[in-house]
């Protein structure tokens, strides 16, 4: 081959693996920018695309086994308190995490699985800031197939400050990704 022709193919094949690489590493921040704006817009057809849900229940069961094992430890009768809250935890978990629920966590930047017994008095906003606020996010890579979002949902000046939402991506093949983990973290101090 002639010189001019192997730089060509050079170039060619070094722009192509360049693309190629910044496809890769962008991919995970375009799936999660999707899954903002399919919970902002409550679709859940375009939601669904990207979680896999009994991933996430099983996250969500493992997270509430944690936190009853370490309120139990040392005491037998906490912990048989504890063995039927899990089994009463369990299928409640499976009926909670939905797609509304979980766009309803995105669009807040806060896990809830308590339903409201009264609405707030006009102009109270229960430490959240009134109005479009959306959630601070703050991505952080795990590894090279994981990808970490950091929520904090935004709170009014003087509030305490809530739990931040822990979602984590992973690629699932080459080049897809699905939301496999959501946690809650401490509040932030």
């Amino acid at each position: 081959m002639r010189p001019r022709t192997t730089r060509v193919i050079s170039l060619v094949a070094l722009l192509a693996f360049i693309a190629t690489t910044t496809y890769w590493i962008l991919a995970p921040y375009r799936v999660f920018s999707q899954i903002q704006e399919a919970a902002q817009a409550g679709d859940a057809s375009r939601f669904n695309i990207h979680v896999d849900y009994p991933r996430v229940r099983a996250s969500l069961k493992e997270q509430i086994a944690r936190k009853m094992g370490k309120d139990s430890a040392g005491d037998p009768l906490v912990a048989l308190g504890a063995s039927i809250g899990m089994a009463l935890a369990n299928p409640v978990v499976d009926a909670v995490v939905t797609p509304e629920a979980i766009m309803r966590a995105i669009q807040d930047g806060q896990l809830t699985f308590q339903i409201p017994r009264t609405a707030p008095a006009p102009g109270q906003t229960g430490g959240r800031v009134a109005g479009p606020e959306k959630p601070n996010w703050r991505y952080e890579w795990r590894d090279m197939n994981h990808l970490v979002a950091h929520l904090s949902p935004p709170v009014a000046a003087g509030a305490p400050a809530g739990h931040r939402l822990r979602l984590e991506l992973e690629r699932i093949g080459l080049m897809d990704w699905k939301l496999v983990d959501v946690q809650l973290d401490a509040p932030e101090k």
